[in-house]
């Protein structure tokens, strides 16, 4: 899979992101208590966007590009998961490499303090992961928690992306378009799944 880079503007309009956690429940026919068993490698973010019309078909000539590139669902594409910039001024990486599972020690944060909240996201080699605790800073590093799994181990040094986090993403149909009205007023939208 080859990453192609979208054009940089216009901006997603609107994006609906959904993750999906797959998992098994259980019930006991005898006591009718329940066991839920999660399979921790499996979730996977999904997104539906939309960007705002483009008028005039020049205009549109970077994004239909860029539709081709994608080659249907062959390749991929970073797709950012925040509104704003969460934090700026900073560029943390990995401190000790090796760590997978739920968490993962990282430096460069700067002075001590709260960098980032639960429910922000960070990447890590190219792999969008919720935090499920505050990412409080102390002489520089800080212990990162998760909503699931790193897929791959980390290695020291790595870059760890905070400011615009984003998933790399390919489109879930292989059909893809653009939609044009009256005065070339064109509509391009899509649903897109993380690609790993």
């Amino acid at each position: 899979m080859i990453i192609i880079t979208p054009p940089a503007s216009p901006v997603m309009a609107s994006e609906a992101w959904t993750l999906d956690v797959p998992s098994q429940v259980n019930r006991s026919k005898i006591t009718g208590r329940r066991r839920g068993i999660l399979f921790p490698q499996a979730p996977r973010y999904y997104c539906t966007a939309a960007l705002p019309p483009i008028l005039g078909e020049r205009n549109v000539f970077p994004w239909r590009a860029f539709i081709g590139a994608l080659k249907g669902v062959a390749n991929g594409f970073p797709l950012i998961a925040v509104e704003n910039r969460q934090i700026a001024g900073i560029a943390p990486t990995i401190l000790t490499g090796g760590a997978t599972g739920y968490t993962c020690d990282s430096t460069g944060w700067g002075a001590n303090g709260l960098k980032l909240r639960a429910g922000q996201f960070v990447t890590i080699a190219n792999q969008l992961l919720m935090l499920q605790a505050d990412v409080v800073s102390s002489g520089g590093n800080a212990s990162l928690i998760f909503e699931r799994q790193l897929w791959l181990p980390t290695v020291a040094g790595d870059p760890i992306t905070v400011d615009w986090p984003y998933a790399v993403m390919t489109s879930t149909d292989p059909k893809l378009g653009w939609a044009v009205d009256i005065g070339q007023d064109y509509t391009i939208k899509f649903s897109c799944e993380e690609a790993f």
